[in-house]
C-alpha cells in the first residue's frame, strides 16, 4: 500500500509528464475543479484557468519541456525543483516571437488531497527568461 507521500509524488511527477505529453485532460484530471494556482504576480482559481494558463505556454513554446530536478514530499505538500526549455515562436505576454531558447529553472510547491492538487504555489526565474529572450539587458552586459 502506497504511503501519503508516495502518493503526492506520484501525482507531481504524473502532471510532469502529462505537460510535456501536451494532454491537458489528463493535466486537469490532477487538479482539483477549484484548484488555485499562484504564478509570481499571478493567480489562476479553478481547473479550467490553469489548463488554459498551460496551454498559453505550450503555444508560446511549442516545443517546452519539463525536466525534473528534485522532489520533496512530505504529507500532503510537495517541493519540486525543475527546468523550463523551450523556444520563443508565439506571442507570450505581449512579447513578439523571438526564436530564441530559454532553458530557465523553476520551483514550486503543491499541496494534494486524495491523489489531487489543490494549490499550486510557483516561482520561475523571470529576469532570466526575459534575458533570454532578448527583452532586456543588465547593466555591463
Amino acid at each position: 500500500m502506497a504511503t501519503e507521500t508516495q502518493d503526492a509524488t506520484d501525482v507531481f511527477r504524473r502532471v510532469v509528464d502529462a505537460l510535456n505529453d501536451r494532454d491537458f485532460d489528463r493535466f486537469a484530471e490532477l487538479h482539483t475543479v477549484d484548484v488555485v494556482l499562484h504564478d509570481h504576480d499571478d493567480e489562476f482559481h479553478g481547473v479550467d484557468a490553469a489548463v488554459e494558463h498551460e496551454q498559453a505556454l505550450y503555444e508560446a513554446f511549442p516545443d517546452m519541456e519539463y525536466t525534473v530536478e528534485d522532489v520533496l514530499t512530505e504529507n500532503d505538500r510537495i517541493a519540486g525543483r525543475w527546468r523550463v526549455t523551450g523556444t520563443h515562436e508565439r506571442e507570450f505576454e505581449g512579447i513578439p516571437p523571438s526564436d530564441e531558447a530559454i532553458d530557465i529553472p523553476a520551483s514550486g510547491i503543491f499541496h494534494v488531497e486524495d491523489g489531487t492538487i489543490t494549490e499550486v504555489w510557483l516561482t520561475y526565474d523571470r529576469l532570466g527568461m526575459l534575458q533570454q529572450l532578448g527583452v532586456i539587458e543588465l547593466p555591463g552586459e
